[in-house]
C-alpha cells in the first residue's frame, strides 16, 4: 500500500511531506533489544533517581568508575512479539570479550571508553542490537543542592536557601570558579520531572514537557493553517505575537476571534473557521502561548556555591517555574573521559489545580475544567517533596453529598497521612475551603494520592475540587 502525506501544514511546501510504502509480511516478527545496567552498585546517580510506580529498579545506559570494574548487565527490557519465540543473547565487551549468557557481569580492567553490544536473536535468525556505555579509569562527580527547604514547592515572599555541595575522587579539593550554579525563572509553566539531572542517564530522562497552550493547538486543527516561523495558509504565530505585543487587551481580542472565526486582519483570501467546541479558558491558554513567543527571555543568573534566592518573578495568577542548577566538570580524570555530574532543583506554586496532577482517575475532564469527583476517585502527583509540608487545604464545591478526602503516599494502599471531611455546600459553583493536618511530620520525596471516598459507596458524583494547596 501505498500513502502519499501532504505534510503538516495545508497549502505549504512541507519538511514532512512523504510518499510511504507500507508493507505487510506474515510469519515471523523479529526481537527488539534493550541493554541496561541495574542499579550499579555504589553508583552516586542512584540517590538523585525517582522511580515511576511502574519500576522496580532502575536501568542505566552508561555508568563509569575507577579500574579494574566490574559491571552488571540486564537485557530484561528486550522483547520479542511473538510469544512461541525462543531468544537467544551475545555481549560484546570488548575485541576479544563476549558472552551468550542473558544477565552477565564482567570486568574492566583497562582505562578507556567501551561500548558494550547486546544482540538479541529469535529462532528464525532475525535480530537487533543496543549499545550501553561503559567508562573505566575515572569516577564520576557527585554533585548536590543541599537546602532545609522545600524542593517542590514555592510560597508567595519566601526565599529558598541552598548550598552546591560537589566531591570528585580524583580532583579532590574542588575549584569554586569550576562549579556553574544557575537560576531562572520561566512563567510557561512547564514542569519537567523532579530532579532532573542534566548528565542522568538518558534511560531515565524525562521529555522536557510541552507548554499546555502549544499542547491544546497541536491537538487542534490550527496546525492546519498556522505555524511558529514558517508562512502557510494563516499569519505565524510569531507574526500575531509580534504584531498584537503592545495591545494589553490583546488575550481577550484573540481568543474571542478564535472561538468566532472570521478573516480580513491578515488579507481576505483565507477565513478563519469557528471554534465553537473550544471553551474561552482553553483559548486562552492557547493565546497566551502564542503572545510568550516574542517575549525577551530572561537570562539565567549566575549564583555562588551558597546563598539565598529570591522567588519573587512570579504573580499570584501564574504557574510559573522557578529553576536552579549546579553542574561540575571534573579536571583530573587521569587520562580517561571527563565526567559531569549535575543537579536540577525545579519549584512550582504550592496552589495547584487537578490539571497539574500527574494523573487522575474517576474525574471526567473537559480540556482544563473538571467534573466531580465519586467514590474512590483520585488525583496523584509524582515524588512530591514533603519536607516541612503540615497540610493540604481543598477548594471545593459539593451540591448534595458529604464525603471526605484521604491523603495516602506511596500507593492507593499506602500509609494514610490524613482524613478530612467535606460538606455539601448546595452547587459545584459554591466554593467552600477545607483544610487537613497531617498527623505527622514528613520529610523526603513521596508519591501523594489525594482519594474522594463516601460512606455510603455511591458512584454518584460527590464534590469538585477547584484547587488544592500544600500548607507548610
Amino acid at each position: 500500500m501505498y500513502m502519499l502525506e501532504y505534510g503538516s501544514v495545508y497549502g505549504a511546501d512541507n519538511t514532512d511531506a512523504r510518499l510511504v510504502k507500507i508493507e505487510y509480511h506474515t510469519g515471523n516478527r523479529g526481537p527488539t533489544a534493550k541493554a541496561g545496567i541495574p542499579d550499579p552498585a555504589g553508583a552516586a546517580w542512584h540517590s538523585k533517581v525517582f522511580l515511576t510506580s511502574e519500576q522496580s529498579s532502575p536501568q542505566f545506559d552508561e555508568i563509569a568508575g575507577e579500574a579494574p570494574l566490574k559491571v552488571s548487565f540486564a537485557s530484561s527490557n528486550s522483547k520479542d512479539l511473538d510469544d512461541d519465540d525462543l531468544l537467544t543473547y551475545e555481549w560484546t565487551f570488548d575485541e576479544k570479550s563476549k558472552s551468550a549468557e542473558a544477565n552477565p557481569s564482567f570486568t574492566f580492567k583497562t582505562p578507556g571508553v567501551f561500548p558494550v553490544i547486546l544482540t538479541v536473536s529469535d529462532k528464525s535468525g532475525a535480530s537487533d542490537v543496543d549499545t550501553v556505555l561503559v567508562k573505566v579509569g575515572n569516577t564520576k562527580p557527585v554533585v548536590e543542592i543541599a537546602t532545609a527547604d522545600n524542593k517542590s514547592f514555592y510560597w508567595d515572599n519566601k526565599p529558598f536557601r541552598y548550598t552546591v555541595k560537589v566531591v570528585d575522587k580524583e580532583d579532590g579539593i574542588i575549584d569554586p570558579k569550576k562549579v556553574v550554579v544557575t537560576f531562572d525563572y520561566s512563567k510557561d509553566g512547564t514542569m519537567p520531572a523532579p530532579n532532573d539531572a542534566i548528565a542522568r542517564p538518558k534511560l531515565l530522562q524525562a521529555p522536557e514537557p510541552i507548554p499546555a497552550g502549544y499542547a491544546k493547538i497541536l491537538s487542534s486543527d490550527c496546525k492546519a493553517c498556522h505555524t511558529i516561523d514558517k508562512k502557510s495558509v494563516g499569519p505565524t504565530y510569531t507574526a500575531i505575537s509580534e504584531r498584537y505585543k503592545n495591545n494589553t487587551d490583546a488575550v481577550a481580542i484573540l481568543s474571542k476571534k478564535v472561538i468566532a472565526g472570521g478573516g480580513g486582519n491578515w488579507g481576505t483570501e483565507h477565513v478563519m473557521s469557528a471554534h465553537p467546541q473550544l471553551s474561552i479558558d482553553e483559548v486562552t491558554e492557547m493565546v497566551n502561548f502564542i503572545m510568550a513567543i516574542t517575549d525577551v527571555k530572561s537570562k539565567k543568573s549566575a549564583l555562588p556555591l551558597k546563598g539565598s534566592v529570591s522567588l519573587s518573578s512570579h504573580k499570584q495568577d501564574e504557574a510559573g517555574i522557578y529553576t536552579l542548577t549546579a553542574a561540575y566538570t571534573d579536571t583530573n580524570p587521569n587520562g580517561a573521559t571527563l565526567l559531569t555530574d549535575s543537579e536540577m532543583i525545579k519549584l512550582r506554586s504550592a496552589k495547584m489545580r487537578p490539571i497539574d496532577a500527574d494523573a487522575h482517575v474517576g474525574i471526567d475532564r473537559w480540556g482544563n475544567a473538571f467534573g466531580s469527583a465519586k467514590n474512590k476517585s483520585y488525583i496523584f502527583l509524582r515524588n512530591v517533596d514533603m519536607t516541612g509540608i503540615k497540610g493540604l487545604t481543598y477548594e471545593y464545591g459539593a451540591e448534595k453529598r458529604g464525603g471526605e478526602i484521604v491523603v495516602r503516599l506511596e500507593s492507593l494502599g499506602g500509609p494514610i497521612i490524613s482524613k478530612a471531611a467535606f460538606t455539601p455546600t448546595g452547587s459545584e459553583d459554591k466554593h467552600q475551603t477545607l483544610t487537613a493536618k497531617f498527623d505527622k511530620s514528613l520529610s523526603g520525596r513521596h508519591h501523594v494520592y489525594i482519594i474522594f471516598q463516601n460512606g455510603e459507596k455511591t458512584m454518584d458524583d460527590l464534590c469538585k475540587l477547584w484547587t488544592f494547596s500544600f500548607n507548610e
